[in-house]
């Protein structure tokens, strides 16, 4: 019910209760100025912290930030009752409702050093009706859910992938980004050896088979039928078993955000097979040899071997090039 008032009154949350609060007669004049100036006074040394007092659109951000904060703790306190927040503002410090705010933006942090100055995402304008509640949660879920996923990525290239790179696999490297970019073409590749029941033999990169089976299993199942099949899949169940508690929670709801990252190869078999109907499984085989699926290096040729004349003109490939 508030958010929807806010929406309709244009207002932040912790506006429309001062507001409301003011009409009322809940609030005085007094207690309205000191709320104005504790504002004033805590945007000042967000400004000195965390953004800049020499220059003016700095300081608005300050002011933004703040209010954005205090919304936030309003609404945490109040559960979201426009009735009850009007009481709060008149009996308690508007910094209050700011630390709470500034305590959960903190918590989401804390999930992963990654995340930094997470406070930006509640800036927020007077004339802004913006949820900073629903905002907070939203990125609560996907804060969580991009932290296991990198955990995920670890595990996969740790123990699935002997053939990765010493410095990528460096965990220790804080100012290494490598395993923010989600998948990386060898959790891609470990993904669909769990698909297809062949993560442990052997491990590293794919075989042509493998290949194979994988774009036949996308040629057979819609997206929806995919991530179906990743809560059902008896591989993907014995695996998810073997994980720390804390992942088994979450490891299917990843595998399935995997599959709708826009590097994984589902979009491009499902593009192909869209554009071009008469393109067979080798085809579009070969066409994601070059992609972020890590294979074998012989399999792209090996597969341009197998194609006909007509694919191989199709394709604008030329045999020769193809086969050196």
């Amino acid at each position: 019910m508030a958010s929807q008032i806010a929406e309709v009154r244009l207002k932040p949350f912790v506006i429309l209760a001062i507001m409301d609060a003011q009409r009322e007669s809940f609030l005085s004049e007094h207690k309205l100025q000191e709320i104005i100036k504790r504002l004033e006074d805590m945007s000042l040394t967000c400004a000195l912290q965390h953004f800049s007092t020499v220059y003016v659109d700095e300081i608005e951000s300050a002011c933004k930030t703040v209010l954005g904060i205090v919304n936030l703790g309003l609404m945490l306190e109040s559960n979201s009752d426009l009735d009850k927040a009007k009481i709060l503002v008149l009996q308690r410090d508007i910094m209050d409702f700011f630390i709470t705010g500034w305590q959960k933006i903190q918590g989401l942090e804390k999930i992963n050093p990654e995340f930094k100055a997470v406070y930006h995402n509640f800036s927020l304008e007077a004339n802004e009706s913006i949820n900073s509640l629903k905002l907070y949660l939203d990125l609560q879920d996907d804060y969580l859910q991009r932290t296991a996923m990198i955990r995920l990525n670890r595990l996969f290239v740790t123990q699935y992938y002997p053939t990765m790179d010493d410095e990528f696999l460096d965990l220790s490297n804080n100012d290494s980004n490598a395993f923010l970019d989600i998948p990386t073409g060898a959790s891609s590749t470990v993904i669909i050896k769990l698909l297809l029941g062949t993560l442990l033999e052997p491990k590293g990169k794919l075989s042509k088979q493998e290949l194979l089976s994988f774009v036949k299993l996308a040629f057979e199942n819609s997206r929806g039928e995919l991530q179906k099949l990743i809560y059902n899949n008896g591989n993907i169940l014995s695996f998810k078993e073997k994980l720390p508690e804390d992942l088994k929670k979450s490891f299917q709801e990843c595998l399935v955000a995997f599959i709708d990252y826009q590097k994984f190869p589902i979009d491009e078999i499902y593009n192909m097979k869209k554009a071009n109907p008469n393109y067979s499984v080798k085809a579009i085989a070969f066409t994601l040899t070059g992609t972020v699926v890590d294979i074998q290096e012989c399999v792209g040729a090996d597969l341009a071997s197998e194609l006909s004349s007509k694919e191989l003109k199709f394709l604008n490939l030329d045999d020769d090039i193809i086969l050196e």
